[in-house]
């Protein structure tokens, strides 16, 4: 019988790569993939319309899911962490099971990014709701295979509010009243990737083309990268405090540790079982929100750093808890 529709009970997901040990994500709440091409029109003179609709720059695949923390072990994470700010490929696949009314046990249909690389990723927790993660690729193609992409298992982990933990241990800013009662927590990152092209040459064996790499011949990381960890609590007493006049203009001239000097410090949040650390961030923003019905004063604290490749100092290190 012909298939009707997909559903998400039809689906798996999973990485892959040299770098990384191959994992199918469990917990997974959403997938989303496909192709941006950017065309150029070519116009003349004598016709209103375009003659002909050009690419120029090098398309992109793109694929990005959500699924619960611990989805994805820490190790894995790291592994795709590490792969991205080395600039190693990781491939992602998601197996299509033609079969409707029953769970994935084997994907009949694959599609799979071909050389891709982690460039975003979001982990945000709150009060209230299970800690979930966003991972987002980017590679070269879309490929269409038969690969087997075999089910999740079901023994998923998951956070709870009080399986979240704010580790301030490392730094010495007053964090008096404001995190006694942590409201949520957002660990994000971000890496460009960009894609080079070329001319093509002759040499004596003739004009060199390669179809598979028409559009480009490789995906580099641009770095700077940037990771952010947001805090959100309610401010019951002071909350996170940083005042100008005790502001370093050089985070290397202010006292190691004084986040709310300027300082560089570490600053961590275990999501269950996945440590999440801040290694060399700096305290760059306080805000306090308060109006009429409000149960407290809420104050909220962004800390960040530059990741400038493996051997930076300030790096997103995912550790288990």
């Amino acid at each position: 019988m012909a298939r009707k529709r997909i559903i998400y009970q039809s689906q798996s997901v999973r990485v892959e790569g040299a770098e990384i040990t191959n994992t199918t994500c469990k917990g997974v709440q959403s997938v989303n993939y496909g192709l941006d091409v950017t065309r150029e029109d070519v116009l003349q003179f004598g016709d209103l319309g375009a003659v002909d609709r050009i690419i120029l720059e090098a398309p992109v695949a793109n694929l990005e899911t959500t699924m619960y923390v611990g989805g994805l072990p820490a190790q894995v994470l790291g592994e795709l962490l590490g792969a991205a700010i080395s600039g190693k490929n990781v491939d992602c696949l998601v197996g299509l099971d033609n079969t409707e009314g029953q769970d994935y046990d084997g994907s009949d249909a694959t599609i799979q990014l071909v050389s891709g690389s982690l460039t975003s990723m979001s982990a945000e927790a709150s009060v209230g709701a299970i800690p979930t993660m966003t991972l987002g690729f980017e590679g070269t193609d879309l490929s269409y295979t038969t690969n087997a992409v075999p089910a999740p298992a079901t023994d998923i982990d998951v956070a709870t509010q009080s399986g979240v933990v704010v580790d301030f241990s490392a730094i010495t800013t007053d964090t008096t009243g404001h995190y006694v009662h942590p409201q949520s927590a957002t660990v994000s990152f971000d890496l460009g990737v960009e894609g080079l092209q070329e001319l093509a040459f002759k040499d004596s064996a003739g004009i060199q083309t390669d179809q598979n790499n028409k559009f480009q011949y490789a995906r580099v990381p641009s770095f700077p990268a940037t990771a952010t960890l947001e805090l959100e609590a309610f401010a019951v007493d002071r909350g996170m405090s940083m005042a100008l006049s005790d502001l370093s203009q050089k985070a290397t001239d202010a006292t190691n540790g004084q986040a709310g000097s300027g300082a560089f410090c570490n600053v961590a949040v275990d999501f269950g079982a996945t440590r999440f650390l801040l290694q060399s961030g700096t305290l760059d923003a306080v805000s306090f929100s308060n109006s009429i019905g409000d149960t407290a004063a809420t104050c909220n604290a962004t800390f960040s750093c530059s990741i400038g490749g493996e051997n930076s100092v300030s790096q997103l290190v995912i550790t288990s808890a």
